[in-house]
């Protein structure tokens, strides 16, 4: 596993502690955890030789930075994200699979699903062929008021 740096902005250090780590922290399989994936031809992640990998970090930080809820910025709110999604052969997030497994509140569960659909991956292998494959990723959101503020929406 890969360990949290700091993002680096134009104007200095801009750090969001995003737990980019959690990004490739993938966690056990659904049915590990009592709930069974849709009948499809998505693997679970432990079933796969070679695991997605996340290609565009820097945007995703970006991403999760601009998704911030507005009203938790302000209010100065950190919060986590569980999300379960299926990741395509092409390394695309199938945006009808995304769902919110948990939220420390309600709005990190939308701006986390709009983020994950950001994201691209190198695709999961078995027997060298690119699979679809199904991941549960955490996102977090951590206040930080050295980090540039997300745009109030709205």
């Amino acid at each position: 596993m890969k360990k949290l740096l700091p993002v680096q902005g134009r104007s200095g250090v801009r750090r969001i502690a995003v737990a980019l780590a959690a990004l490739l922290a993938w966690t056990a399989p659904a049915a590990a955890q009592g709930s069974a994936a849709p009948a499809d031809s998505a693997r679970e992640l432990v079933a796969v030789e070679e695991q997605p990998a996340l290609l565009n970090r820097r945007e995703v930080v970006r991403e999760i930075r601009r998704n911030y809820p507005w009203a938790l910025w302000q209010a100065k709110v950190s919060g986590t994200v569980t999300l379960r999604f299926r990741v395509t052969a092409a390394g695309l997030p199938d945006s009808a699979s995304v769902q919110v497994m948990s939220a420390t509140h309600e709005g990190f569960g939308a701006a986390g699903v709009a983020s994950a659909l950001a994201m691209r991956f190198s695709p999961a292998r078995l027997n060298g062929h690119a699979v679809p494959v199904w991941v549960m990723l955490p996102i977090s959101f951590i206040y930080d008021p050295r980090a540039s503020p997300p745009r109030p929406r709205g």
